[in-house]
């Protein structure tokens, strides 16, 4: 069985509602859609969500780099043995490791719907879980009464985790109005590095409010006047003015970065992003080491479709990867859903393989729902 072709589809999606951040408000995204088709009419596929902000991996340059170096070297190649075309994806092109994702999942997928195996069992999965698991939550930047009114409808859909973004000035009382208002509520926060060392009055007071982690809580570019400039330094030195633990996430852009940030025995926490890894099998790797360190890893997440999603979420089933992850549902935020079956989360819980779907990631793609959604598509053949 060989592959015949691979097809890019660059999409734009509105947002429901704008959704605020510390950084910016997002209306709608952009991303790339890969197919790998073969000889025999099996279809893998893969995502390279919007992670240009933290990589700078363009959608244009990601589908830059797929058609002109990596599509070349596994199109003809047979499927059968998924080692070889993994390997040969990682090696064909220095950097933009979004690309190298997505192709790399799409391959997986494939590889799935051949052996007539789920992703999550291909990854060495517990079987325990019985395909499904948890999902976790986020919600956007607001007033007091509306984070707390956006948590509590989580609550009503069956979220146990929730994330709140969080910046300097009315965040912080948002957060405390959530903790009062749900004492129980696994809560953490995401700061998308908005604060500088200066605002440790404002850092000591979501200190208070029991969250799990927070998130990247400061700005790599305003260092301070005395101490270290490195930012994974800065994060150490706060870490110990700090019980809550902090997570890392835009800190690490590439893999090497990962590995610079588990020799600081302060930071204990990673949101894991497959993309920024380069794909799959990097990922289980960091996973792997990180988790053998005693450090807390779970599955964060981007504006992804239901294709990024099953696959972040398919990583919860390995031992050690317990939290509900950014794998919440899609409907959530995007009024169009391009996977068949939609991605969806029912009380707190997402179907990895639903029914007719029970190998490779689990879906596949409406071509209807696609089509709004389309704004270029290229194949690229031998």
């Amino acid at each position: 069985m060989k592959i015949t072709s691979v097809r890019l589809g660059r999409i734009s999606v509105p947002l429901r509602t704008p959704f605020k951040t510390a950084l910016r408000s997002v209306s709608s995204v952009e991303d790339v859609i890969v197919e790998i088709h073969t000889d025999c009419g099996a279809v893998g596929y893969g995502e390279a969500p919007p992670t240009g902000a933290i990589t700078g991996d363009t959608t244009g340059a990601i589908i830059g780099a797929i058609q002109d170096h990596i599509a070349k070297t596994i199109i003809g190649r047979d499927v059968d043995e998924l080692e070889p075309l993994l390997q040969s994806v990682q090696k064909c092109i220095v950097g933009n490791s979004s690309a190298k994702a997505a192709v790399d999942m799409a391959l997986w997928d494939l590889y799935g719907k051949i052996a007539g195996k789920p992703f999550w069992k291909l990854i060495g999965g517990d079987a325990a879980c019985k395909g499904r698991v948890p999902a976790g939550a986020v919600v956007g930047i607001g007033t007091s009464a509306e984070t707390v009114e956006a948590v509590r409808r989580c609550i009503d859909a069956g979220y146990t985790r929730v994330k709140l973004k969080v910046s300097p000035g009315e965040a912080v009382r948002a957060v405390q109005a959530v903790r009062a208002a749900f004492p129980q509520l696994t809560i953490t926060l995401d700061a998308n590095q908005s604060f500088i060392e200066e605002d440790i009055r404002q850092l000591r007071a979501l200190d208070e409010c029991g969250a799990a982690w927070i998130e990247e809580p400061l700005d790599p570019k305003r260092a301070p006047m005395d101490g270290p400039s490195d930012v994974l330094a800065r994060l150490a030195r706060l870490q110990r003015l700090l019980k809550t633990p902090i997570c890392l996430d835009e800190s690490i852009v590439k893999p090497g970065d990962a590995a610079r940030a588990l020799r600081y025995p302060e930071l204990r926490c990673y949101a894991l992003k497959i993309a920024k890894f380069g794909g799959v099998q990097p990922s289980l790797e960091f996973a792997a080491a990180a988790l053998e360190r005693g450090c807390t890893v779970w599955m964060g997440g981007m504006y992804d479709t239901g294709i990024s999603k099953r696959l972040h979420a398919a990583f919860e089933t390995l031992p050690g990867i317990d939290m509900p992850g950014d794998v919440g549902a899609t409907a959530r935020y995007f009024p169009t859903e391009i996977c068949d079956p939609a991605y969806e989360v029912a009380g707190g819980l997402v179907k990895l393989n639903p029914k007719g779907h029970r190998h490779g990631i689990g879906c596949d793609l409406d071509r209807a729902a696609l089509k709004e959604v389309l704004v270029r598509s290229v194949t690229i053949k031998g």
